[in-house]
């Protein structure tokens, strides 16, 4: 009786071409093996499962949204595909089946779990991970799976011991091999030209192509450069309303310089068919980093300017595309956004920044070489194999494969990171706790910064602030001056927080002194605080028509109903104020303050006062000899008294 194999797994070509290969492979050892697909018909594998021969079963399912409405009609969707998946089950009879990953396989693991556990079906669940991090399904399949396989030795610390097994990515044996000088005949492309290949995957990715749309005329400007775009294009039904990436470059080009669309030296495609010649002919591959791209690139042994798509669940196209970075076998160039876009921000990547690198790549063949050597080193296993070996493993026909392959786990900081771990790396470095950020470590720290300060979220956009003037990420200044005047107080403080990191030379003088001064008059105390916090480190960094401003503000606070800002007043008016008008006058007004830190911060202010020559040393003593010195007793000793005399002994510095 012939073996049954089914395969599930899609939404997009990564998923679905892991598991072609693998029914390929198997199709060799079991030349009459019967397979099918099960997926969304109006997605990749709607597509590319029927044109590879194999008989496609429709389910319903849905991504998992955030928490709120749009939970109700995922979990109709999913319903609706488990009970097709559960027939699908039940009339085929699999006797094995592979999920590949992607919201559209959950119908299927979760029918093929319940069947388990009622004894109505036996049929071993193989996953295979395609990417360096688990994606949610497969983490969630992972529990009910007899086997996952992974394409990199990264991932198998995510699992539990004995589950995973390292077998690398199964590319599609199409992709393996290719003849340059073949493929550039095919493509009517002289010999000696040098050709980028950029592709965003099946269904084209936005930010590569407006980025290349963007750099076309500059590239092609050298005349031995030839561009070949694979455009991209949405499948089935998802054609409405989704991304269609060719009619977007097209757009794109005719408002840029409709010339672009007849020159001969820049070939597009919506969908490209024979990817081994595009590859083939190329010198340079521009490409996202999704593990099916990478892994064909280094089967081809092509160098590669990689573009991972940001702030994805556990950064995994970003660990990716570091990974192959690391061994040296590409370049990566992150998304950005524009914060100050708000909500629905697209990500882009400045065209004049991939021509750079791109000319700066096609320039050095050498360089090149050396990257493609290191492509196509990544390629330690005969995926396909390993992965048909788990399958007859899980079969009961042979052993469990093995890789002799030693992990290479990878120790960036900022991967993976929330806002809070983020906020507090950076406060480590700050604190020369921990080494300082390298600069690809540096580079994904300001893309993801992008992202929290253009959240919807205003949790999200506060922290963006406050980790934004941590990271010294000056390029936002303008856009933290406008939080600080932003609808809700919580940004409005963390946006002064970001501006005191930032310091007073992130923006002209005259708009941080007007970012202040509206901090300090702000309605909610934090931002008062923040504000006059932010205030005391600028003695100097502002024109004195500035500061005497402050100091004006920062004397009225001095009576402040919060202490917080008082302390926080006192000690500004210290480091700022020029003359003894208004700050002594305003600093007498709480010599006997009910709460003593504030009296404890006049000490500071005297000494800062004096040491800044505002102050004679006779009139800061003067001034030191009239503050209450008693504290509630909180302490074994009175702080306070530590407090006045360090301003003792400053100002005795001063006067000697």
């Amino acid at each position: 009786m012939p073996r049954r194999f089914l395969l599930t797994g899609g939404g997009t070509g990564g998923h679905v071409t892991p598991a072609l290969a693998a029914a390929g492979a198997l199709a060799e050892r079991y030349p009459d093996a019967e397979f099918r697909y099960v997926g969304l018909g109006d997605k990749a594998e709607g597509v590319m499962a029927p044109r590879a021969g194999l008989p496609l079963s429709r389910v319903s399912s849905r991504g998992l949204p955030p928490l709120g409405p749009g939970l109700i009609p995922f979990g109709w969707h999913l319903g609706c595909g488990v009970l097709a998946a559960l027939g699908i089950l039940l009339r085929h009879k699999p006797d094995l089946i592979i999920a590949t990953g992607g919201y559209v396989a959950a119908p299927v693991v979760l029918a093929n779990a319940l069947l388990r556990r009622l004894r109505l079906s036996r049929a071993p669940l193989l996953v295979h991970e395609q990417n360096s991090h688990l994606g949610r399904l497969n983490r969630l399949a992972a529990g009910v799976a007899d086997l996952v396989a992974v394409s990199f030795p990264e991932t198998l610390r995510e699992l539990p011991t004995g589950k995973g097994v390292y077998v690398g990515y199964p590319v599609r044996s199409s992709c393996q091999t290719g003849d340059r000088d073949e493929a550039r005949r095919n493509l009517g492309i002289p010999a000696d030209a040098r050709v980028i290949f950029a592709f965003g995957g099946s269904q084209g990715a936005r930010t590569i192509n407006r980025a290349v749309a963007d750099a076309v005329t500059d590239l092609l400007a050298q005349p031995e450069t030839w561009i070949l775009h694979g455009c991209g294009q949405p499948f089935g039904k998802s054609r409405n309303g989704a991304y269609h990436g060719f009619a977007d470059v097209e757009a794109r080009l005719r408002e840029l310089d409709p010339a672009l669309l007849e020159h001969p030296r820049y070939r597009r495609e919506a969908f490209i068919d024979d990817m081994a010649t595009w590859y083939a002919a190329s010198d340079l591959v521009i490409c996202r980093a999704g593990a099916g791209s990478l892994m064909e690139v280094c089967a081809q042994a092509r160098p590669s300017l990689v573009i991972p798509k940001a702030n994805l669940p556990g950064d995994h196209q970003v660990r990716n595309a570091r990974l192959l970075e690391r061994a040296g076998a590409c370049r990566v160039l992150y998304e950005r956004l524009d914060p100050a876009s708000g909500p629905g921000a697209v990500p882009f990547v400045p065209g004049e920044r991939l021509v750079g690198l791109a000319q700066d790549l096609l320039g050095d063949a050498e360089r090149r070489d050396v990257m493609g050597r290191a492509a196509a080193g990544l390629i330690t296993t005969d995926a396909r194999g390993l992965l048909a070996d788990c399958a007859t493993h899980l079969l009961g026909e042979g052993d469990r494969p093995t890789a002799a392959v030693a992990p290479r786990y990878p120790d960036d900081r900022v991967l993976g990171l929330g806002a809070g771990a983020m906020e507090r790396l950076l406060q480590d470095v700050a604190h020369e706790a921990a080494p300082p950020l390298e600069s690809a470590e540096r580079e994904l720290m300001l893309s993801k910064i992008d992202g929290l300060l253009g959240s919807s979220g205003w949790v999200d956009r506060a922290r963006g602030c406050r980790i934004a003037g941590l990271a010294g990420y000056r390029e936002v200044a303008g856009l933290l001056r406008d939080r600080a005047a932003d609808d809700l107080p919580m940004v409005r403080r963390d946006a002064l927080k970001g501006l005191r990191g930032l310091g007073p030379r992130a923006l002209a003088p005259d708009a941080f002194a007007d970012a202040l001064a509206r901090g300090l008059s702000d309605n909610y105390y934090e931002a008062r605080m923040e504000a006059a916090l932010t205030t005391a480190v600028c003695n100097g960094l502002l024109a004195p028509d500035a500061r005497s401003r402050l100091a004006g503000i920062l004397a009225r606070l001095c009576r402040d109903h919060s202490f917080e800002v008082r302390m926080a007043a006192v000690r500004a008016l210290g480091r700022i104020a020029d003359t003894p008008e208004p700050a002594v006058p305003a600093l007498r007004k709480v010599h006997f303050d009910p709460v003593w830190k504030v009296r404890g911060a006049l000490y500071e202010a005297y000494a800062e006062l004096t040491e800044r020559g505002v102050l004679s040393a006779a009139e800061a003593n003067e001034e030191i000899d009239a503050v209450l010195i008693t504290a509630n007793g909180y302490l074994t000793e009175y702080q306070i008294r530590h407090h006045r005399n360090e301003a003792v002994r400053r100002v005795r510095r001063r006067e000697a």
